[in-house]
């Protein structure tokens, strides 16, 4: 939680976790669930056969939350306790936690500053266009470039930082995990970080196999084992992160689950 007496001044935890939890109550995260029961963790399934619909969904709702609600929530708790808060993302809105939207108004709530970046121009374009329908054309603005091409022209530093560009997909899992390092390494060698101290939250870096069959078919999940047998790690846009940062007394690893939470430690010095 918060340190005592380091809440932001231009809000309060309660604000920034409200904006938070009205934005994952409205992703509609179970409707899923319905229409494939596969994404259910075993002992779930076995309760949820002969029930109706309604009945499976009233369950889901209680059993179930969105798979990156710990690891954002964490986010944004820690959130409260920068100062000066600006937000970077990397791969903006398209579907899932419609990330770019809950940014945005956070950094609205807190009087800091948000840029997402995507490669592609039609996601860009919808990011520009959500930023204006939510009122945060002034704190808030989208760029259409490929992200390390981005963060390597890119001057302005940041404390609040969300990698989730290159999809992870089965053909190219080493593709992901290889970016999402460059991103990482990129944001470290030009000292983009403020050096008070940062948080970096990873999407799509699953802890264990477990965790990644709630989220992906047969055929995916054996996709995922043999890159795991071939390269001794599970696939991950934040895999290659983890195991170059898991001992390097610069960085500390909030959370770990679906997501990657890292704090990065002041004065790191990680140029």
């Amino acid at each position: 939680m918060t340190p005592a007496g380091r809440v932001h001044p231009n809000t309060s935890p309660s604000t920034a976790l409200q904006i938070f939890e009205r934005h994952f109550q409205g992703l509609n995260a179970y409707d899923r669930y319905l229409d494939d029961l596969s994404f259910v963790e075993p002992r779930l399934k076995r309760f949820a056969q002969g029930l109706s619909s309604g009945q499976q969904l009233a369950m889901f709702q209680r059993e179930l939350t969105h798979i990156n609600y710990p690891t954002f929530r964490r986010l944004v708790e820690e959130m409260m306790s920068l100062r000066d808060v600006a937000i970077l993302e990397t791969g903006s809105s398209a579907y899932g936690t419609n990330s770019s939207a809950l940014f945005a108004q956070l950094a609205r709530a807190l009087g800091g500053t948000f840029v997402t970046v995507d490669a592609n121009p039609a996601t860009a374009a919808g990011a520009t266009e959500l930023i204006a329908q939510l009122g945060c054309g002034g704190v808030a603005r989208a760029v259409c470039s490929e992200s390390v091409a981005f963060l390597r022209q890119h001057a302005a530093r940041c404390n609040v930082v969300y990698l989730d560009s290159f999809d992870l997909v089965p053909d190219r899992f080493v593709e992901s995990e290889n970016h999402g390092w460059s991103e990482f390494k990129t944001l470290c060698e030009r000292g983009l970080l403020d050096s008070r101290g940062a948080l970096i939250l990873v999407d799509d870096t699953p802890r264990t196999l477990e965790i990644l069959a709630t989220q992906v078919d047969d055929a995916y999940l054996a996709k995922a084992r043999e890159h795991l047998v071939r390269h001794n790690r599970l696939p991950g846009k934040g895999a290659l992160i983890t195991q170059r940062v898991a001992s390097d007394q610069r960085f500390e690893l909030l959370a770990w689950e679906y997501q990657l939470l890292i704090r990065v430690r002041p004065d790191a010095g990680l140029r």
